[in-house]
């Protein structure tokens, strides 16, 4: 049985027998950096656990602009809403950092939600949480541009902690930006004594009483 299913938070309702059903039927893929996982507006075949690295989703469809809506990060499971509705995968995937995912098939998940409530209960309480987070980022989302980083930068704190593997690009992508608006609002942040960064990496600062993170 894989140690790693058995340990991720979500799969903790399921008996011994379902485990080892879902980990005999999932098969484990390995994504370089920037490599896609699968597009937006395909047929939903998967649902997939991050295991190693973490994986964005992108929204591009009818945006002027593409926007990273969720950063996934280790025992996150995604695209979970497809196995209720079985439609087509909302966003694109892609590997930010070199990967591993563990690949579910649809079937094998669907069997599971209508065998156990209590699994059918925990995947609908994350899907909540990220209609919530979705839901706060749509009413910012005529915000002016440095309230819209720093909610994107607290947001990213819970999973990263102080140091932010991301780039200006990336940020300006979950802020719903221009690459060039992020750098001039980062560089604000800067010399307010909020944030410092690096190529690739932003750190959050202690915040002094005046500091808005």
């Amino acid at each position: 049985m894989d140690n790693f299913i058995v340990g991720c938070p979500i799969f903790k309702m399921l008996s011994e027998a379902e485990l080892e059903r879902l980990g005999k039927a999932s098969r484990e893929m390995a994504f370089s950096a920037g490599e896609v996982v699968f597009r937006e507006g395909e047929k939903a075949r998967h649902v997939w656990l991050v295991k190693k690295g973490w994986v964005r989703l992108i929204r591009q469809n009818g945006l002027p602009r593409p926007r990273t809506v969720f950063v996934l990060t280790p025992e996150e499971v995604f695209c979970g809403i497809s196995a209720f509705d079985h439609t087509a995968y909302s966003a694109t995937g892609i590997s930010a950092t070199d990967s591993v995912l563990l690949q579910i098939p649809m079937e094998i998940f669907d069997e599971l939600l209508d065998q156990s409530t209590l699994f059918a209960r925990e995947l609908l309480a994350v899907c909540c949480r990220r209609i919530r987070h979705m839901a706060e980022a749509f009413c910012l989302s005529q915000a002016p541009v440095e309230t819209r980083i720093l909610h994107v930068l607290k947001h990213l704190q819970k999973d990263f902690g102080a140091t932010l593997p991301f780039t200006h690009r990336e940020i300006a992508e979950m802020a719903g930006t221009t690459v060039e608006t992020s750098i001039r609002t980062l560089s604000r942040l800067k010399r307010k004594g909020c944030v410092r960064s690096s190529r690739g990496k932003i750190v959050i600062l202690k915040p002094k009483k005046s500091s808005p993170l």
